[in-house]
């Protein structure tokens, strides 16, 4: 009898804890209310790949508040001061996801000095205040209740919730800082010597506009002009300073002109060898077929592939660059994505190449973080050896003392064949998928043929690239994946990627298995992707995928569509990897081979 009573009591827990699980990833906080009145205890649950309170994911959760005064009236004020996996209290995770209204009823629950208490890399409720999207309402509630000093608290890498707000909030926000600290906080470094101007330069939102206000702002604390002696000072540090610019503006420019002239020499006597070995070919050619029977399909297919071969003039052996920078001074960012963002650089071989720059401070002690940081560039090492006209051309990586892993490549002038659908507002026509799959499947043959096989991992329309002259590109090789995994101390975020993953990588393990197989599923996910404008099975959840590419069919392609394209898609996309087509079959393909 009392065995069956405990039984059914963990049955009710267990019942208990999956309908506060489902409301809490469903965002409904009129359905986690009444769960939250009726809890026996502090469940500790695992949503959206985080393990922590009940208490600490309510304080992420939109409109949730009613169910925080919940959790507080029943299990008291304590359950606000316990500490998740990262050393985070929900006071933390309110300040950086809520209004001033939570933190109101945190503040009469517990008084200021909760708001005192260091979290993950030492923050206080004030860094993660100036680092809330959301609402800047919740760092000036917390400079009014705890006073401007707490603008001035440092995290472990030295940084104060003043850099936190330039990097993260708008004017308005900054306004606040200054109003505060007066023109010192741009005096303010971070263990590495990055001042609060540098933080404005990586807010991409807002930062031109956080530039622009400290220029008109002149140095003047709280509006006072000033000390003359000081604003002479000045005058004649920015006339050097000028001065300087345009004596080093001169010297590249001379020496632009004298590396083109070079290049141009080059080039003519490259053009002039070309022709030579054009004839040569052609009349080698020629006797080659007066005297010889016609060569099988296989080398004339390997022929084709030789003449789209072209040697890259691109020098990686660089020793020093610099960031490119638009007219109000700021760095070109061009992309952002895998835990990074891409910038324009130039380097000092006087070629514009693009720069990813990855930052890994805060886990550098991590074995884990060091693991994957070196097998990502014995990776770009492996990369930077390919020469193919349809393959990003990788140049080369550098590990920075300050915390930064940077990876060199090619400058590409287009854009993603997803952003020209967005840019379009409507899918690809046939004749145009037919056109760029001929030149994806022959990027993905050349790299499943090399010795050791080249995987490209994340085959997708956001991360293939059409240039201006028309030619497609393959980039982000799955790159820098494990090193954001690590950083984050979370699952792989597969949001976007996980619609275009094979039915054989989603296993109970989570281990992730590719193979060439696999690209070639993403690639008849790509072709599905271009000819809708939509993701494959993109109307269901993404964490319902991996169970309905292995109980369903894939869906269809428009009806519109040819018999030769749809059986190049479903070739592309069969279940079972090894009747899967490869990318030597596919080249060979009847849609391919159409005019």
């Amino acid at each position: 009898m009392l065995a069956s009573t405990g039984m059914q009591k963990k049955k009710t827990e267990l019942m208990e804890a999956l309908s506060v699980s489902i409301a809490l990833h469903v965002r409904e906080p009129d359905r986690l209310l009444p769960l939250c009145c009726n809890m026996d205890s502090m469940l500790q649950l695992t949503v959206r790949n985080r393990k922590q309170t009940v208490a600490h994911h309510v304080a992420q959760l939109p409109g949730g508040l009613c169910c925080l005064e919940a959790l507080i009236e029943k299990f008291g004020p304590d359950c606000l001061t316990c500490v998740n996996e990262y050393q985070n209290t929900p006071v933390h995770l309110a300040a950086m996801h809520q209004d001033e209204s939570w933190l109101e009823l945190i503040h009469r629950t517990l008084g200021p000095d909760c708001f005192k208490q260091p979290g993950q890399l030492k923050r206080t409720a004030a860094h993660w205040a100036a680092m809330n999207e959301a609402s800047s309402s919740s760092l000036r509630f917390l400079v009014e209740k705890l006073g401007p000093a707490c603008l001035l608290d440092k995290d472990s890498d030295g940084a104060t919730p003043a850099h936190m707000a330039a990097q993260n909030q708008d004017l308005d926000s900054f306004r606040l800082v200054v109003d505060s600290l007066g023109v010192s906080a741009f005096d303010l470094l971070d263990a590495d010597g990055n001042s609060v101007a540098d933080y404005m330069e990586q807010n991409v939102q807002h930062g031109s506009r956080l530039l622009k206000f400290v220029a008109e702002l002149g140095g003047r604390p709280n509006g006072e002009e000033k000390d003359q002696e000081q604003k002479i000072q000045e005058q004649e540090i920015q006339e050097q300073e000028q001065k300087t610019q345009e004596q080093e503006q001169k010297t590249q420019e001379q020496e632009q002109k004298t590396q083109e002239q070079e290049q141009k020499k080059e080039q003519e006597q490259k053009t002039q060898e070309q022709e030579q070995k054009t004839q040569e070919q052609e009349q080698k050619t020629q006797e080659q077929e007066q005297n010889e029977q016609p060569q099988e399909s296989q080398n004339k297919r390997q022929s084709v592939e030789n003449c789209l071969l072209t040697r890259l003039t691109l020098d990686s052996n660089f020793s020093s660059w610099q960031f490119v920078r638009d007219d109000d001074g700021c760095k070109q960012q061009i992309g952002s994505g895998g835990f990074g963002k891409v910038y324009k650089a130039l380097t000092d071989k006087n070629q514009t190449v693009a720069v990813k720059i990855i930052k890994l401070a805060g886990a550098m002690a991590s074995k884990k973080l060091n693991k994957a940081v070196e097998k990502e560039c014995a990776e770009i090492a492996v990369l930077r050896k390919l020469e193919h006209p349809n393959i990003l051309k990788f140049l080369k990586y550098e590990r920075t003392k300050q915390g930064k892993l940077c990876i060199f490549t090619e400058l590409i002038s287009g854009n993603s064949l997803s952003g020209l659908m967005q840019q379009q507002q409507k899918p690809f026509a046939e004749k145009a998928v037919r056109d760029f799959s001929q030149q994806i499947c022959t990027a993905l043959n050349f790299l499943h043929t090399r010795k050791p096989t080249i995987l490209h991992r994340d085959i997708k329309g956001s991360n293939i690239m059409l240039t201006h002259k028309g030619r497609i590109k393959l980039i982000d090789f799955g790159l820098v994946k494990e090193i954001t995994n690590t950083i984050t101390d979370s699952t792989p975020h597969l949001c976007g990627t996980v619609f275009f993953m094979a039915c054989e990588l989603f296993t109970d393990t989570g281990k992730l298995m590719y193979s060439p197989k696999t690209d070639v599923w993403a690639f008849g996910c790509t072709v599905y992707e271009l000819l809708t404008g939509k993701f494959p099975n993109g109307e269901f959840p993404w964490h319902m995928i991996g169970h309905r590419v292995r109980q369903h069919d894939m869906p269809q392609l428009p009806a519109k569509t040819s018999d030769s394209l749809r059986d190049f898609y479903q070739r592309c996309v069969e279940k079972e990897p090894s009747r899967r087509a490869h990318t030597e079959e596919l080249l060979s393909h009847e849609f391919l081979r159409r005019p």
